[in-house]
């Protein structure tokens, strides 16, 4: 049985939602490092991703000693989701 980390290969959280998920990955974020440039406010306007996956990642960001951006001129998630 292969050994599971805390993290999946795309170092998103294991178990992490399916449609979160693919809802992040359509929006062009690759890892948790890329959610650095935008804030939970823009980060909540993708279909698929709502508080509870937000609380998921932050919770990740925090293991890792990062966080989100909270610059008004970060990037636009509805944007890179169109």
């Amino acid at each position: 049985m292969k050994n599971q980390s805390k993290y999946s290969g795309n170092d998103f959280p294991v178990g992490f939602p399916k449609p979160s998920l693919r809802a992040l990955e359509a929006a062009g974020f690759k890892n948790l490092t890329d959610l650095t440039r935008v804030s939970e406010k823009e980060l909540l306007k993708l279909h698929g991703l709502g508080p509870k996956a937000v609380g998921i990642i932050s919770a990740a960001l925090e293991t890792q000693a990062l966080r989100f951006s909270n610059l008004k001129n970060s990037d636009k998630i509805s944007e890179k989701a169109n």
